[in-house]
């Protein structure tokens, strides 16, 4: 089942309808249709409370990148002009 959710984002599409985006941190030892079943659950009850733009992304915390990536995008214009 699902054992955490983080960056979770809400907001509103238009009156009543409502948006949602989060990361579903699911046990590593689910298969890929496994955790495709929990999204499609999850997707549906979702749309029956009016949220109906739903993109849910799933990992496991075996992902090992944790729930915070830090970029350095300054080093990629180094030494060019």
């Amino acid at each position: 089942g699902v054992e955490a959710v983080h960056d979770l984002h809400i907001w509103t599409i238009t009156s009543g309808i409502y948006a949602l985006s989060c990361h579903i941190v699911v046990n590593a030892d689910l298969h890929v249709s496994e955790a495709e079943q929990i999204v499609n659950d999850l997707t549906y009850r979702l749309q029956h409370k009016n949220i109906i733009h739903v993109p849910l992304q799933t990992e496991s915390r075996a992902h090992n990148l944790g729930y915070h990536l830090l970029c350095d995008i300054g080093d990629i214009h180094r030494g060019h002009h």
